[in-house]
């Protein structure tokens, strides 16, 4: 029986620059269009995607680290350098994907 995979992802939008969405997914790409639908620009755009096995411990762990280095957060959005938040994802590979 193979594992699923479940996701934790960084999001952005142009109309909110130096903003990031830091989430959790089963399916990536269908989260993506549910953000879509309210942006009359479809213009979200996944910047980068891990799988874990925890997600909701990678998602935590995730925040915890964003809010380190934001200057403001707003929920699951941090003002943040989008090479920041991918390196902050990137992270949870080596300590909870398989």
């Amino acid at each position: 029986m193979s594992e699923s995979k479940e996701w934790v992802y960084v999001i952005s939008n142009p109309a909110w620059k130096g903003w990031v969405k830091i989430g959790m997914a089963v399916d990536v790409n269908k989260r993506l269009l549910n953000y879509q639908t309210c942006s009359p620009f479809r213009d979200y755009k996944i910047e980068f995607v891990v799988p874990v096995t925890d997600v909701k411990v990678a998602e935590s762990t995730a925040h915890e680290r964003a809010s380190w280095i934001a200057e403001e957060e707003k929920c699951e959005w941090f003002k943040m350098p989008l090479d920041s938040a991918i390196e902050v994802v990137r992270s949870l590979k080596n300590e909870t994907s398989s």
